[in-house]
C-alpha cells in the first residue's frame, strides 16, 4: 500500500513538471541547456576565496576584499551588457562574455601579483555579468509574454541544476588534482557555452522585446517608475545580505571550520539542489496575480536562514573540535569532552558574538 502511494506521488510530481514545461519553445530549452553547461563548470568563483587564502596566503578579510572587487566588476558589467545588447545584439554579447571569462580564468593561476589578480577578477565580474541582460533579452524574445514566467523558471532550474554540479566537481578537482585543473575546466565550459550560443543562435536575429505597455508609453527610463525603483532597492538589500553570505561561506568553512575543499563543494551544492527540486513546483502552486507577498516571504526565509547559520556556528565549531580531539587522541578523556560541551554556551555570550 505504501509502495503504491509512493509511486502515485512520484507520478504526480513528474506530471506536474511536465505540465509546467509544456508548450515552451525549443529555443528556450536550448538557452537553458547552455546555462546548465556553463553553471556545471562554475568552479572558480565558488572557490576563489579559498584559492586566495591558500595560494596567496591572504587572511579571510583580505580575500573578501578581492571578492568585492569582483562584485564591482559585476556592477559595471550588468548595465554595460544591457547597452551592448541594444546596440550589437544578444548573441554577440553572450559569446564575448563567455570567451572573455574563459581567457581570464586561464590567466588567473599564472598571476603572482595581487594587483594583477584584482584586475582580472574585476574583468571576470564585468564580462561574466554582461552576459545576464543579453541572456534575459534572448529568453524573452523567443516566447510569448504569457510563457515568460515558466521560461525563466526553466532557465533558473537549469542553472541551479548546473550549480549543484559545479561546486561539487570543483571541490573534488581542487582537493585531489590541484588548482590549475580547476581553472582549465571552468575555462573550457565557458568556451563550450559560447560556442553553443553562436552555433545555435548566431545566424538568427533576436528581435527586441516590446510589450503593449511599452509600445503605448514609448521608450521611458526605468528610473521614472517609482514602483520599479523601490523594488530594485528592496532586491539590492536582499542581495547585499544573501550574496555576502554566499561569497564568504567557502572561506569561513575552510579557514574557521577547517573543512576540506571537497566538503565545501558538497555544502555549496545543497542549496541549488533544493532549488532545482522544489522551485518549479512552487512556481506552479503559488502563481498569484500579485507576486509581492511571495517575494516578501522568500526574503524573510533568507533572513531566517542567515540567523540560523550564525546561531548554529557554536555547535559546528564544537563538533569539529571534538572530532579532531578524538582523531588525535584515541584515548580522549571524558573530562576533555565534557569541558568542551559545557563551554559551548560561552559562544553565545555578547562578547563572543561581537
Amino acid at each position: 500500500m505504501e509502495f503504491g502511494l509512493g509511486v502515485f506521488r512520484l507520478t504526480s510530481l513528474l506530471r506536474l513538471y511536465r505540465d509546467a514545461f509544456a508548450g515552451l519553445p525549443r529555443e528556450i530549452w536550448l538557452i537553458s541547456l547552455v546555462g546548465f553547461i556553463n553553471r556545471a563548470g562554475t568552479m572558480v568563483m565558488a572557490f576563489v576565496g579559498v584559492w586566495l587564502a591558500e595560494v596567496h596566503h591572504l587572511p579571510a578579510g583580505e580575500a573578501a576584499q578581492f571578492l568585492a572587487i569582483w562584485g564591482l566588476g559585476s556592477c559595471v558589467g550588468v548595465p554595460l551588457g544591457g547597452r551592448l545588447t541594444d546596440r550589437i545584439g544578444a548573441v554577440p554579447v553572450q559569446v564575448m562574455s563567455f570567451v572573455g571569462v574563459s581567457f581570464a580564468f586561464m590567466a588567473l593561476p599564472g598571476l603572482g601579483g595581487l594587483w594583477e589578480v584584482g584586475g582580472v577578477l574585476f574583468l571576470v565580474g564585468l564580462l561574466g555579468e554582461a552576459f545576464r541582460p543579453a541572456n534575459g533579452a534572448m529568453l524573452a524574445s523567443f516566447c510569448a509574454p504569457e510563457l515568460r514566467t515558466r521560461a525563466y523558471a526553466l532557465h533558473r532550474l537549469a542553472i541551479n541544476a548546473g550549480w549543484a554540479i559545479g561546486p561539487v566537481a570543483g571541490g573534488l578537482v581542487s582537493e585531489y588534482w590541484g588548482w590549475e585543473p580547476l581553472f582549465v575546466i571552468d575555462a573550457a565550459t565557458c568556451t563550450a557555452a559560447g560556442f553553443l550560443v553562436w552555433w545555435w543562435f548566431g545566424a538568427r536575429p533576436v528581435a527586441p522585446v516590446e510589450d503593449d505597455d511599452d509600445a503605448s508609453a514609448g521608450k521611458q527610463s526605468p528610473w521614472a517608475d517609482p514602483v520599479f525603483v523601490a523594488l530594485v532597492g528592496a532586491v539590492f538589500l536582499l542581495a547585499l545580505a544573501f550574496l555576502q553570505f554566499m561569497s564568504t561561506l567557502p572561506v569561513y568553512l575552510g579557514e574557521a571550520l577547517r573543512w576540506g575543499k571537497d566538503d565545501i563543494g558538497f555544502a555549496l551544492a545543497f542549496n541549488p539542489i533544493l532549488i532545482a527540486a522544489l522551485e518549479m513546483i512552487l512556481v506552479q502552486k503559488l502563481q498569484r496575480p500579485n507576486p509581492l507577498p511571495i517575494m516578501a516571504v522568500g526574503a524573510a526565509f533568507v533572513g531566517l536562514g542567515l540567523g540560523m547559520a550564525r546561531t548554529n556556528q557554536a555547535f559546528a565549531e564544537e563538533a569539529i573540535a571534538s572530532l579532531e580531539r578524538r582523531r588525535s587522541h584515541a584515548d580522549v578523556k571524558v573530562d576533555d569532552y565534557t569541558t568542551g560541551v559545557a563551554g559551548t554556551p560561552l559562544y553565545f555570550s555578547p562578547e563572543a558574538i561581537r
